[in-house]
């Protein structure tokens, strides 16, 4: 499960892809300009066939995070009767870019606070988590808050830029690419510096097919069927090949 996260005006996780409101929803303005209570009113928009069988509203990461217990205890108890086994793998992806705001630093260190507040409060099994950012001075931070936290910096420049930076972040445990600027050569030398690798992107079955073909750890797809359907139709292919090999 891949989420984005924004921090509202006043200081509270949202989850939201961008920045304005008008992209999304039936509000107006900024999310860092507008308070988290205020945010939960707001109905998602996407078209009118969208709008009329769906009434979703955004909601907090804090109230993410309470279904997921909530639906762990319902599969057996708490996390230390039930191990990690019920909850699902998370990816938080951090949305720091802001055009409605100064961009310090101040509300980037804020977003982390809370975030380190709330997986510790609804006792989330950090193994099950990737914290994502392309703002190598909030994964240090976050490292600081939470030691034991999984942190993937994203690429969002050219290759070989994400890829010196990477390098660089020798805390940091996975590479976070765009389904575009991936290949099977790229991900072996991203693996060569021990680091996971995470693709985003990928709709067709074409898109998807390349992506797996790159062989990445972990996949972050928007469809999930086409992806399921590539996986089955590659195992099948291993499969046959090994029987063909004996």
């Amino acid at each position: 499960m891949e989420v984005d996260v924004r921090l509202s005006q006043d200081s509270i996780p949202v989850l939201y892809h961008d920045h304005t409101l008008t992209t999304m929803t039936n509000g107006t303005g900024c999310v860092s300009r507008t308070p988290a209570a205020q945010l939960t009113l707001l109905r998602y928009q996407g078209g009118w066939l969208y709008d009329w069988r769906q009434h979703e509203r955004l909601i907090t990461l804090e109230t993410l995070l309470a279904a997921l217990q909530k639906d762990q205890h319902k599969l057996g108890g708490s996390q230390e009767s039930t191990g990690t086994t019920a909850f699902p793998y998370l990816h938080l992806d951090l949305h720091e870019q802001d055009a409605c705001s100064t961009g310090d630093t101040a509300r980037s260190r804020a977003l982390a606070r809370r975030l380190a507040f709330l997986l510790t409060r609804y006792h989330v099994p950090l193994p099950r988590v990737l914290v994502l950012t392309n703002r190598p001075a909030t994964l240090a931070y976050l490292r600081q808050l939470l030691p034991s936290l999984p942190l993937g910096f994203e690429f969002t420049e050219a290759f070989e830029a994400g890829f010196t930076t990477l390098g660089q972040l020798s805390f940091v445990q996975a590479a976070v690419v765009h389904k575009d600027d991936i290949s099977l050569a790229r991900a072996a030398r991203l693996h060569s510096l021990g680091r996971e690798v995470v693709v985003f992107g990928g709709r067709s079955a074409r898109a998807v097919s390349r992506v797996v073909g790159a062989g990445p750890d972990s996949y972050e797809v928007d469809n999930v069927r086409q992806l399921r359907a590539t996986l089955r139709r590659q195992s099948r292919v291993g499969a046959l090949n090994k029987v063909t090999e004996q």
